[in-house]
C-alpha cells in the first residue's frame, strides 16, 4: 500500500535465441531456462499490478553484470564467468570453456557485459523517469558490445599477466549462442549510457578478488 513506483531487476534471459546483432526490447521472449521464465513471469505480473493500481513500472533487463565498484565488494557468484575463472585458478584448476561449436566467430558463446557501476546508474535513471510521469516500460541494460568466451579468457589472461590455459568442455543445455543488447531505447528515453570498457570491468573484478582473498 502506498507504493507509487517499482524498478524491477529483470534479465536478458527472457529473450528467445536469435541471430540479430543486437536484441531489442520488442524482440520475442521465449526463455530457454527456468530462471528466464521466472523473470518474464515476474515482469508480466508486476506490469499487470502497475496498470491496475496506477503504479509506475520499469523492468531493467540486465545482460551480464561484471566488475566491482569498490574492491571491498566483489562478485562471489559461482555461476558468472569471471568469478568462476578466478575460483578455478585459485584451486589450481584450468578454467572451462563450455561449448566450442556454436555458430559464432570462434565457436564459443557471445555475451554482452555491463559494469555494476553503470548498472547502478541505470537504476537511478529509471527512478528519475518514474518521477516525471506514470510509466510502464522495459529497458535493456548492457554495453551494446558482444564478447566471446575465448575473448573473455584472453582479456583475463592480460589482466593477470599470464596464460590461464582454459580447457574445452561440452556445451551446457539452455545456453544461447549470442546475446547482445540494443541500448538505443534506454539511451534515448532515460539518457543513460554505459561507460566502462571490458578491460576496466575485468581489472576491477580482479582487484576485488585480490582484496578479498
Amino acid at each position: 500500500k502506498g507504493v507509487k513506483k517499482i524498478v524491477f531487476s529483470s534479465s536478458a534471459a527472457v529473450y528467445s535465441p536469435n541471430d540479430k546483432d543486437a536484441i531489442e526490447e520488442s524482440d520475442p521472449t521465449v526463455p530457454l531456462s527456468p530462471y528466464g521464465a521466472t523473470k518474464l513471469l515476474s515482469e508480466e505480473l508486476i506490469s499487470s499490478v502497475g496498470g491496475a493500481e496506477k503504479i509506475s513500472i520499469i523492468s531493467l533487463r540486465y545482460f551480464n553484470v561484471l566488475g566491482s565498484a569498490v574492491p571491498e565488494f566483489g562478485d562471489n557468484s559461482k555461476d558468472n564467468l569471471v568469478p568462476k575463472v578466478f575460483l578455478a585458478l585459485k584451486n589450481g584448476k584450468r578454467p572451462e570453456i563450455y561449448g566450442t561449436d556454436y555458430p559464432t566467430k570462434d565457436g564459443t558463446c557471445i555475451r554482452d557485459y555491463i559494469h555494476v557501476g553503470d548498472l547502478a546508474k541505470s537504476h537511478v535513471a529509471a527512478l528519475k523517469k518514474t518521477e516525471s510521469a506514470l510509466v510502464s516500460s522495459v529497458y535493456n541494460v548492457g554495453s551494446g558490445n558482444g564478447y566471446s568466451v575465448r575473448e573473455m579468457m584472453d582479456q583475463i589472461s592480460k589482466t593477470l599477466g599470464r596464460d590461464i590455459n582454459p580447457e574445452e568442455s561440452p556445451a551446457r543445455a539452455g545456453d544461447s549462442p549470442k546475446l547482445i543488447a540494443s541500448t538505443k531505447k534506454i539511451e534515448t528515453e532515460l539518457g543513460w549510457k554505459p561507460t566502462a570498457t571490458l578491460k576496466e570491468m575485468i581489472d576491477s573484478s580482479w582487484q576485488a578478488e585480490q582484496a578479498n582473498a
